[in-house]
């Protein structure tokens, strides 16, 4: 059996042993004040194997805990003062024979490409945490009459889980590798989950500066008949050369296309160059590659805010691959800055390497997948969320940005509106079959603009006589004070199934449900949170 001294002190002193060891307080709930950076409330969580601060974000083992701490060179300093503090008699001088220096390696090798994937998960439902922990304490009800903020709302219905997952990846940070890989497969669509609906709080996040800063942009054609200002998702299809994006693009295309979608191809402007036989352009110059640069940018730009999705084989981060520098870091940096800006869906496009074409291309089939390699890496260094399909499962990859693009803009094309109802397109728009002004003994409510169609048409069918305003997220019914509960009754199970079906991975489960109706004791507020949708 091979001997690890780092091992040895896990398995005989626990991390709470550890640090309360070294005169550091752990209160009844496992936290204490991190000593690696100044705070007045304990953020630091100890569990038995490992710490993780969630106020600076620092995590690690018994080794890297004391190396932090005292400031030490290496981890075998760190194990060689554990050993001498705590007395455990452990032997440091111990030397490895050459085949457990080579199965070292080899673990070592895996354990680095699966701590990258595993970072990537732990930062998106850290980010994640960290958003509903904020929206529950800034959002919740100042008194038993307020309506419930939605913010507020999601935070009930998902703190639980997402506060488990979390606490969970830390319990097992120093568990062995197969038990964390297990974890991260049971959650991976869950994950998915997560990582749109970051993708969503981001763009509303920049719409709302947006709104502060200018009034909504309107574009006119030239008969100065309004045209629809869009909420662009550009699709980057990430992959080496001969990987198939362009096919895989296409097909996504027309997939949007058919579904009634506003969606464009933009193509590969260095692949155009390889055509004109430009080679000078393609020599990886950082001048060269920024030329390069503006011009595939442009022709995103050109698209921004008048089609629902662009779909691009040249991803603009693509072009940090092709630049031949031997320090990248900066340039990354900048045009990780660019790519950012954009409401960005990426997926990499699976190899089929028994089929190559090199017409078009400088590279060999050696060398695309030599990038194929360099690009994963990119994207797992830069904490990138992706997943990889093949050409046969393109149709996934149509599918999940469709629901991105309905949760983002709470529209969804298919659902149907009543032949009298006047269907909401834009924000102050008016919807309903009954002037504001004839609805005598007038009551209220709000729900979100996801279901506000199909909330109408059911008021259409039971001859509910209504109005309603759209804003910015939300859809205010106003009907009869009589025909509040029928309003309510429609909007709660059109809630329940609109959940059903676009959020399975975050519907409360019966304990969850429990949870929150201890949390809303209150009727009026009870009734308020059941109105709502995430």
């Amino acid at each position: 059996m091979e001997y690890d001294i780092f091992k040895e002190i896990k398995a005989r002193l626990s991390m709470p042993d550890l640090v309360q060891g070294y005169g550091i307080e752990i209160n009844r709930r496992g936290y204490c004040l991190c000593p690696f950076h100044a705070e007045k409330t304990p953020s630091m969580h100890i569990m038995e194997k490992g710490y993780y601060c969630f106020g600076c974000g620092e995590g690690g083992d018994h080794i890297k805990f004391v190396q932090k701490l005292f400031n030490l060179e290496n981890p075998l300093d760190a194990a060689k003062k554990i050993n001498e503090d705590f007395g455990l008699g452990l032997d440091p001088n111990h030397k490895p024979t050459k085949e457990e220096f080579i199965s070292a390696r080899k673990i070592v090798t895996e354990r680095q490409e699966f701590e990258r994937e595993e970072n990537i998960a732990f930062n998106a439902f850290s980010d994640y945490f960290k958003i509903l922990r904020d929206y529950g304490r800034i959002y919740a009800p100042q008194s038993e009459s307020e309506i419930l903020d939605k913010r507020f709302i999601e935070y009930l219905h998902n703190f639980e889980r997402i506060d488990y997952t979390v606490n969970r990846m830390i319990e097992l940070m120093h568990n062995p590798m197969n038990e964390r890989k297990e974890f991260l497969k049971d959650n991976e669509d869950y994950l998915v989950t997560v990582a749109e609906r970051l993708l969503e709080i981001r763009h509303e996040n920049r719409q709302q500066e947006n709104e502060i800063q200018t009034e909504q942009t309107q574009i006119s054609n030239s008969s100065h008949k309004e045209s629809p200002v869009h909420k662009t998702i550009v699709i980057n299809a990430f992959g080496g050369p001969g990987a198939g994006k362009t096919t895989a693009c296409l097909d996504i295309t027309s997939m949007l296309k058919k579904r009634g979608f506003v969606a464009e191809y933009v193509q590969e402007y260095a692949k155009e160059l390889v055509w004109d036989k430009n080679f000078e352009m393609l020599d990886g110059s950082e001048k060269n590659q920024k030329i390069i640069l503006k011009e595939q940018q442009k022709r995103m730009d050109k698209l921004m805010g008048k089609v629902d999705f662009i779909v691009t084989d040249a991803p603009l981060l693509l072009n940090t691959i092709y630049l031949n520098s031997p320090d990248k870091t900066a340039y990354t940096k900048e045009i990780l800055d660019r790519f950012n800006k954009y409401d960005n869906f990426c997926f990499v496009v699976e190899r089929n390497t028994a089929v190559f074409e090199q017409e078009g291309r400088i590279q060999n089939l050696e060398q695309s997948i030599e990038k194929d390699n360099d690009i994963t890496k990119l994207l797992k260094d830069n904490n990138i969320y992706f997943k990889t399909y093949n050409h046969e499962s393109l149709n996934k990859v149509a599918e999940n940005a469709v629901r991105t693009h309905e949760r983002i803009t709470g529209i969804k094309k298919e659902i149907p509106i009543g032949e009298r109802i006047q269907s909401a397109k834009a924000v102050g728009d008016i919807i309903g079959n009954t002037p504001y002004k004839a609805i005598s003994d007038k009551s209220y409510l709000k729900y979100s603009n996801a279901i506000a169609s199909q909330i109408a048409d059911k008021l259409q069918q039971n001859n509910v006589a209504f109005s309603g305003r759209v804003y910015s997220n939300l859809t205010t019914f106003t009907v009869n004070k009589k025909d509040l509960d029928k309003l309510r009754s429609i909007a709660e199970n059109l809630t329940r199934s609109f959940t059903d079906r676009h959020r399975p991975q975050l519907i409360p489960s019966f304990k969850q449900q429990k949870t929150i109706q201890k949390q809303m004791t209150a009727a009026p507020l009870q009734q308020s949170c059941n109105k709502f949708t995430l």
